[in-house]
């Protein structure tokens, strides 16, 4: 496919042309699939930040053996960050949900950090009996600034100026270039982010260099634009049915997501598509992440 292909995923970035540009590893775990990818150049063609890009593709969020299954390998891949990052038990950590809770496709991040547990205002108790293992952890959900006027990139900043965390965790939507991963895929990369990314409303970037401190933003496929879903469609015509007849030879391989495009932006048709069973798999994505983030930053998240 076409790097014209809207996508914040970096394993579907992925061609045989950027090979110098990046180191990938692929794994199974049960049935879930992870894809380990370092990008190594600044300026690539991928348009990445140099880092680490974790993907974590499944299929089934209705079981809860699956559900468990995914959160293990989120919880092994952010506890692998954080020790990359030298985190230490006394430093503090900021956990930050973006998006809007009223719009579906955009409530992974206020929805999952209601699953997270905040610990940093025990600390200020005087006498108060920490459990060992318990990190530091503070939590804004910060909206968007169609509900607060202000750019969530400048409250998050004035928030780690006055809190001083060693790390921010980021949790947002994502757009995929593919039906099939709405929902289906995790990533986790220690890059930072834009937020609105996933929904096309790209505002100032959150990273190191803007923040101050590590960076790590977990995100979920939740939207894919319609000109992905067209140009999935007449693939999935060509190999039911064989190549398209010659008269429509303007549709071959590497011009027909451009043609798509033009198409539907010139008639505004251009948008942002989610699934109906959005709601439910939200619900279920938040739970994992949620939860995912207390295993992976207490030692001893069972018992808080």
């Amino acid at each position: 496919m076409n790097n014209c292909f809207r996508s914040d995923l970096a394993d579907e970035l992925i061609e045989k042309t950027n090979k110098g540009e990046y180191e990938i590893e692929n794994r199974k775990y049960k049935d879930i699939s992870i894809s380990k990818i370092s990008i190594l150049k600044e300026d690539n063609s991928l348009n990445k930040s140099i880092g680490t890009y974790v993907s974590i593709a499944f299929n089934n969020l209705e079981e809860k053996e699956s559900r468990n299954d995914i959160k293990d390998v989120l919880v092994e891949s952010l506890k692998n960050m954080l020790t990359s990052m030298k985190l230490n038990n006394e430093d503090k950590i900021l956990v930050v949900g973006l998006g809007n809770e009223d719009f579906s496709a955009d409530a992974l991040g206020p929805m999952a950090s209601k699953e997270v547990i905040v610990t940093s205002h025990l600390f200020t108790i005087e006498d108060f009996d920490i459990k060992d293992g318990t990190r530091q952890v503070s939590l804004i959900s910060p909206g968007v600034m169609g509900q607060t006027g202000l750019e969530t990139a400048d409250i998050v900043k004035s928030v780690c100026d006055f809190y001083k965390p060693k790390v921010v965790i980021f949790i947002d939507a994502l757009a995929t270039r593919s039906m099939n991963r709405i929902n289906k895929v995790i990533q986790i990369t220690d890059t930072g982010i834009a937020p609105g990314s996933g929904i096309g409303n790209n505002r100032k970037a959150l990273d190191k260099e803007y923040l101050g401190c590590e960076c790590i933003c977990i995100g979920v496929a939740t939207v894919v634009g319609i000109s992905s879903i067209v140009y999935e469609t007449i693939s999935l015509i060509e190999k039911m049915y064989g190549d398209l007849p010659p008269v429509y030879s303007p549709l071959k391989e590497e011009n027909r997501y451009h043609i798509i495009s033009s198409l539907l932006e010139d008639n505004n048709m251009e948008m942002i598509v989610t699934p109906k069973q959005i709601d439910e798999d939200i619900k279920n994505i938040a739970y994992i992440i949620g939860n995912s983030i207390n295993e992976a930053v207490h030692n001893n998240a069972s018992n808080l």
